[in-house]
Parts: structure tokens; C-alpha cells; sequence
């Protein structure tokens, strides 16, 4: 079976989403909502990697890096940590860094942890300085900062050699959380990468994973009701290697080829067909 022509080469326009949501009885992108991504912070591999992540958190270590793929859930594992975070009352500060400079980095820092802006005679002040005062006030007072650094490795490199700054202060109340691909590690400060406490790697999701997360999040945007037969969710765990993003766009194309087809359910030569139109375009 075909996927609606030229589907994958122009992408989702506004009046093809309406569509085949419409003929799911969806309520919303099933895979682009925050629903959604807490569905995928619920798979084995992403909770263990957050359970590691709570770890280094609760030692007060002061460096954890996430490793995986594009497209591997560091993301959605990072926002999920937040969440978890803030519920024990700790500072955090999730950023995501892809083209930050270190100014840019610093300033966000900053604002999250409720750094002054001035001296209090409307005089701009050392931002460096002011955010380690700030640091040291929060250890003083039992406090603690998690700064969430997603993607760091596409920052500008002014800003990964902030964090590695961040991490070599001593006695400091902060730990930081950096996501990274692993082909790009080579890249990143050496003086970062020493005070790595604890590397997480993320692992594929499992074909029963990648089932229910599936099916979950059909269920979260409207449609409980079965629409990937069991030979649609085979495919699409072959064919996405489990890798969270591919199995989004693959799931979600496949929706809009089955809508256009007016099928009343996925199989897999439907996943096939897209599959093969996707190589084609990328």
C-alpha cells in the first residue's frame, strides 16, 4: 500500500493534520504533545536512565552525562527530571543549549536562579561572579541547583567551557545534567568530561516497548481503540531500530497514509510504504 503521493517530501501541512486526525478520532498529535513525552519518559529505558539520574542528584555529585543518538529520548528524559526535580524542591534550570553562547548560557542560568541584575544602584554587575555568590548563598542556606543542560554539545564552544567552570567549582551547591550524541564526546572540554561522575547511555526501546508507547499514546490523544495491527508494531520497531523520534515520524506518517487510504487499521506494508518513501526523500 501506498502512502498519499509526495507525503513525506512536503510534510504535514495544517489541512493534512486536521484530516487524519479527524479520522482517528484524535484530538491531537498523538506523538508531539507533552502527554506524549511523558509516555515516553514511562519506558524501562528512560526510567532507569532517570533513576541514575536521581542518584547523582541525590549524592550531590557534580556532573551526569546522558549519552545517545539523535533522537533517543534525552529530551523527554531531561524534561521528565525536571518535573521530578522540582517536586523535592530543589532549584532547576532545564536549557536547552543547541547554539547557546556562553553569555546567552550564563544569562538563562542566571535568571532561572534568581541571580540580581544589578547591585542595587542600577548598575549592571559581573554576571560570573554574581551567579557563583549566588551558588555559595544556596549552600549556605542547605539549597541545592540542577541545571539541565540538553544538547550541549551543539552549543557554541564559549558554552560547554561554562559548564565545565560550573562543575569545577569546589564545595559547589550544583549539579549538572548534560545531554550529549556520543560521535560528538571528542568535542567536549576535557575539563568537563573529568568531572563526570556518572555516564548514562540510553538504550532502544524494546518491540514491546515500542508497542505500548505507541498504543498509549494513541490512547492519550483520543483513540484507545487498537489502530496499528500486531504486524504494524513489529515493523515499526525493525524499521525505527526503537529509536523513540523515528518511531514518532514513522507512526505518525503512517496515520496519515492510513487516513488517505481510508483503511481501518495499520499494517505493515502501510509501514513498508512510508519507510520507503522516507528513504527516498532523506
Amino acid at each position: 500500500m501506498a502512502p498519499a503521493p509526495g507525503m513525506a517530501g512536503r510534510g504535514l501541512g495544517q489541512e493534512a493534520t486536521s484530516m487524519y486526525q479527524r479520522y482517528w478520532g484524535l484530538a491531537q498529535s498523538p506523538f508531539q504533545t507533552p502527554q506524549a513525552q511523558q509516555q515516553l519518559a514511562a519506558t524501562v529505558p528512560l526510567r532507569e536512565a532517570q533513576a541514575r539520574v536521581e542518584f547523582v542528584v541525590a549524592q550531590g555529585w557534580p556532573l551526569a552525562l546522558v549519552v545517545g543518538p539523535p533522537g533517543s529520548g534525552k529530551s523527554a528524559l531531561l524534561a521528565q527530571c525536571a518535573r521530578q526535580t522540582l517536586r523535592q524542591g530543589l532549584w532547576v534550570a532545564s536549557l536547552p543549549c543547541a547554539g547557546a553562547r556562553e553569555a546567552e548560557l550564563l544569562a538563562l542560568v542566571a535568571e532561572a536562579l534568581k541571580v540580581p541584575e544589578d547591585n542595587g544602584h542600577g548598575q549592571l554587575t559581573d554576571g560570573w561572579l554574581d551567579l557563583v555568590r549566588r551558588l555559595r548563598e544556596l549552600k549556605l542556606e542547605g539549597g541545592r541547583a540542577v541545571l539541565l543542560l540538553d544538547d550541549l554539545d551543539e552549543a557554541q564552544p564559549d558554552a560547554a567551557h561554562l559548564a565545565a567552570r560550573l562543575v569545577a567549582m569546589p564545595d559547589s551547591a550544583c549539579t549538572l545534567v548534560v545531554s550529549t550524541r556520543p560521535e560528538a564526546l571528542g568535542r567536549m572540554p576535557q575539563r568537563l568530561l573529568e568531572h563526570v561522575w556518572l555516564r548514562i547511555d540510553l538504550a532502544p526501546l524494546s518491540r514491546d516497548e515500542t508497542a505500548r508507547y505507541v498504543q498509549a499514546a494513541l490512547a492519550a490523544a483520543g483513540r484507545p481503540e487498537v489502530v496499528f495491527r500486531d504486524d504494524a508494531l513489529r515493523r515499526l520497531h525493525e524499521l525505527s531500530g526503537g529509536w523513540p523520534r523515528k518511531v514518532d515520524q514513522l507512526a505518525e506518517l503512517s496515520l496519515v497514509a492510513g487516513a488517505s487510504q481510508q483503511l481501518s487499521q495499520i499494517d505493515a506494508d502501510t509501514i513498508d510504504a512510508v519507510h520507503q518513501e522516507l528513504c527516498v526523500v532523506l
